[in-house]
C-alpha cells in the first residue's frame, strides 16, 4: 500500500489524507474526478479513524464497501478484518485500487451497484458489515436497494449529505416528509452517529454530511417481498403530496384492481382524516392502509 515518490516509498495513507498531495496523486495517475458520479473523497484522518472505531471491526469481520474510490477507507480497515468486497463504478479507480490495495483478502468488483445483483457475491452463512460514503446524487437509490440485502447485513454504516438525513427523519407535515421517509422507516432503525464538515472531503461538496448506522428491523414493518409493491403504493400516494388522499383513489384503484369504495373503507379503517393532506399522514397509518390494500391483492 505504498506510493513511490522521488525515489522514496511514501505510505498511501499519508497521501490520501492530504488534499494537496491527493490532488497531485490523482494528476500523476491521470485520474479526473467525475461530477456525474458524485465523487467526494473523505481525507480527514481523524474522521476516518473515528469511523473505523465506531464500526468496531474485528479480525473475523467481512465488509462490503460501495464506492471505495481511491482506497481511503480500505487502507485503514483491511488490516483489521478477514475480507472485503469492494464495488467501484469508476474503471480508472479500479485500476488504482488493483495497484495499491492488498488484494488476497479483497474481491474488487468493477460495477454499478444499482445495476447488479449483489446476492451471488455474498456467502449465505456470513453476516456482513456494510460501509459507504454514498455518492450524493444517488444516495437515496442505494439505501432503497440495500433493503433487498438486509438478511446479509447485520449493520450498515453510511455517510450521507445532511439534506438527505433530513428526509430520512422527517416528520409528517414537514417539507422533507416523503415516500423515501416511509421506505427507510419501514425497514431500518436509523442512528445518527456524528456530523462531518464539508471541508473533510475532496473536492469540497456544497453541504455537510452525517455518518449514520442503519440496523435492519426484525421484523420489518413490511415483508421484504412486498418492497416493490410498497414503492408503487407510495409513488401513487405521494405524487401529489399536498393534496388530500381522495385525489389518489383512482390511481390506487387501477394499480391494485379494486373498487374505489373498497379503498375508501380501508382509509376509514386506517383512521386517516380525509381532510388531511397526504404529507400530513403519519407513518403507522400509511403502513396500516398499505397492508389492508395489499392483503387483498397478494
Amino acid at each position: 500500500m505504498k506510493e513511490k515518490e522521488d525515489g522514496r516509498l511514501k505510505p498511501l495513507c499519508d497521501i490520501i489524507t492530504s488534499p494537496v498531495q491527493l490532488r497531485h496523486f490523482l494528476k500523476d495517475h491521470s485520474l479526473a474526478l467525475k461530477k456525474s458520479l458524485g465523487q467526494n473523497f473523505l481525507h480527514d484522518r481523524n474522521i476516518i479513524l473515528k469511523i473505523i472505531k465506531i464500526m468496531d471491526l474485528r479480525e473475523n469481520d467481512h465488509l462490503v464497501e460501495v464506492g471505495p474510490g481511491i482506497g481511503t477507507m480500505p487502507v485503514f480497515y483491511l488490516p483489521l478484518i478477514q475480507s472485503a468486497l469492494l464495488i467501484e463504478i469508476d474503471k480508472g479507480l479500479c485500476s488504482l485500487l488493483e495497484k495499491y490495495i492488498d488484494l488476497p483478502r479483497v474481491n474488487l468488483l468493477h460495477a454499478n451497484f444499482l445495476k447488479i445483483d449483489l446476492g451471488p457475491y455474498l456467502e449465505k452463512k456470513i453476516q456482513y458489515k456494510f460501509f459507504s460514503n454514498l455518492p450524493y446524487n444517488i444516495a437515496s437509490q442505494i439505501i432503497v436497494k440495500l433493503i433487498d440485502y438486509t438478511s446479509s447485513f447485520h449493520t450498515m454504516f453510511i455517510m450521507v449529505p445532511d439534506v438527505l438525513y433530513r428526509r430520512i427523519i422527517a416528520i409528517p407535515g414537514s417539507k422533507d416528509y416523503s415516500r423515501f421517509t416511509i421506505m427507510v422507516s419501514s425497514f431500518f432503525r436509523v442512528t445518527r452517529l456524528f456530523s462531518v464538515k464539508k471541508g473533510s472531503f475532496f473536492p469540497v461538496p456544497q453541504v455537510d454530511s452525517l455518518f449514520l448506522k442503519l440496523t435492519p428491523l426484525s421484523p420489518s414493518l413490511i415483508p421484504h417481498d412486498q418492497k416493490d409493491v410498497l414503492k408503487d403504493f407510495l409513488q401513487i400516494l405521494f405524487h401529489a403530496r399536498r393534496k388530500k388522499i381522495n385525489s389518489a383513489l383512482l390511481q390506487l384503484s387501477q394499480r391494485f384492481k379494486m373498487p374505489e369504495e373498497k379503498i375508501v373503507s380501508f382509509i376509514r379503517a386506517s383512521q386517516i382524516d380525509p381532510s388531511h393532506r397526504i404529507e400530513q399522514i403519519p407513518l403507522h397509518k400509511i403502513i396500516f392502509l398499505f397492508k389492508e390494500i395489499s392483503f387483498l391483492t397478494s
